[in-house]
This record gives C-alpha cells, sequence and structure tokens, in this order.
C-alpha cells in the first residue's frame, strides 16, 4: 500500500515526500522558528504564527 502511494507521489523518501508537501502548502519561504529539536534528529519541531510542524531538516537552510 505505502508503495503505491509513494509512486502515485512520486518520491521514494519520507523526506521527499514531506519536502512536496511543504511546497504544496505554500510555506517553503516562510520564516519558521525552532521550537524543540532533538539531539541526532532528522527534523525539527518549527512554528510560524499559529502553524506549527515537524520539518525534515533536508527542507531547511539549517543544518545539524
Amino acid at each position: 500500500m505505502l508503495d503505491g502511494l509513494r509512486n502515485s507521489a512520486g518520491v521514494s523518501t519520507l523526506d521527499e515526500a514531506a519536502a512536496k508537501c511543504l511546497e504544496g502548502a505554500k510555506i517553503r519561504n516562510k520564516k519558521f522558528m525552532v521550537l524543540n529539536s532533538k539531539h541526532e534528529s532528522d527534523y525539527v519541531w518549527a512554528g510560524s504564527g499559529n502553524m506549527k510542524l515537524w520539518i525534515p531538516l533536508t527542507a531547511t537552510k539549517l543544518s545539524k
């Protein structure tokens, strides 16, 4: 089931899917404040106004 969903979305990894979702939501260029970043995690909990979401580091300008 998941393979079919990945194929229809044109992605092969979770990071690619999350980055596509961020682009689709038109928040790619929005400025976010990192609210939580766990050690050794590939994601950060970020917020902007009343919007809060997990963002993959590969979709940010942050680095580990």
